[in-house]
């Protein structure tokens, strides 16, 4: 067996303290600074300034760094980034990154999960063991600002324990709630309206469907979406007629009519599959009948 010396001389294998940084896309808060912490890591949502953004992406004057380090440089007191380290007792450069990758996402998934807002990481940058440096081109995106203050840092860290991990699990899986949650990641990512509402209209045909195959998917999608997420019979109405609505601006998408998709639209269906994956995550098959009739 290769000892921790010869490991680390053939693979870049020893002890370090990993650290990312990655800059949050429509991110603000009331504080500089949120800190959580989760399974013996650190994780900060933060200004960074252009002194530790230089420091980190190993640049000694910025006038002379790659254009793509000098816009993140610049953008350091502007936009908040995640700020992760935890320590590891034996990896490769390539675990290194794997384990940053996967934290980074299962992150931005709990943010995305937890409240509403158009979310995302615009640029990362990641240090491996032996110091390499590997980031990202840098690309901004649009959409509503997500806001997440100080006063809930105890219930995103309570949100995060509970369901997170469980989801990100679940994510990668063919079951409905896997592509429920599969299609709520991705439509974050899609630059086109119309392939935004179809990847969340998809997710909740999975989650309400549940391999029924008979028709009227329009009319038990509206019902069930509006008997399991309002709160009284006008919200119920109102939800039903939007969902309607929205099933049916999905249909002509794909079947190449004409149509008109307002942002409007894309928020709504998003909102409503964001609070359906996290009922189904408590209740996986709720009693429609029961629900409907109550």
């Amino acid at each position: 067996m290769l000892e921790n010396q010869e490991l680390e001389l053939l693979y870049g294998v020893r002890p370090a303290m990993l650290r990312y940084i990655a800059l949050l896309g429509n991110f603000t808060s009331d504080t500089d600074e949120l800190v959580f912490g989760y399974d013996n890591r650190t994780l900060q949502i933060r200004r960074l300034t252009e002194e530790e953004l230089a420091d980190f992406l190993r640049v000694s004057h910025i006038e002379t760094a790659p254009d793509i380090y000098k816009l993140a440089i610049s953008l350091g007191n502007d936009r908040f980034w995640l700020d992760y380290y935890f320590e590891v007792e034996e990896a490769t450069d390539i675990q290194a990154f794997n384990m940053m990758n996967k934290d980074m996402e299962r992150v931005v998934l709990a943010l995305r999960l937890y409240k509403e807002g158009a979310v995302g990481i615009d640029f990362y940058a990641k240090k491996g063991i032996s110091g390499i440096l590997s980031s990202s081109s840098l690309t901004p995106r649009s959409g509503r600002t997500y806001c997440l203050n100080k006063s809930e840092v105890p219930k995103f860290g309570d949100f995060y324990h509970k369901f997170v991990n469980e989801a990100w699990l679940l994510r990668e899986s063919r079951k409905p709630l896997g592509i429920a949650l599969s299609r709520f990641d991705d439509e974050y990512e899609r630059k086109k309206l119309e392939d935004k509402i179809i990847d969340c209209l998809v997710g909740l045909e999975a989650l309400y469907m549940q391999g029924e195959t008979l028709g009227e998917f329009s009319f038990k999608l509206a019902l069930r979406t509006s008997a399991l997420l309002s709160d009284n019979k006008e919200q119920r109405k109102e939800m039903f007629e939007k969902m309607k609505r929205c099933y049916k601006l999905r249909s002509d998408i794909v079947h190449g009519k004409k149509y008109i998709v307002e942002n409007e639209d894309v928020w709504f269906v998003e909102d409503i599959l964001r609070e359906s994956i996290k009922k189904f995550l408590v209740t996986p098959i709720p009693n429609w009948l029961d629900l409907i009739f109550l």
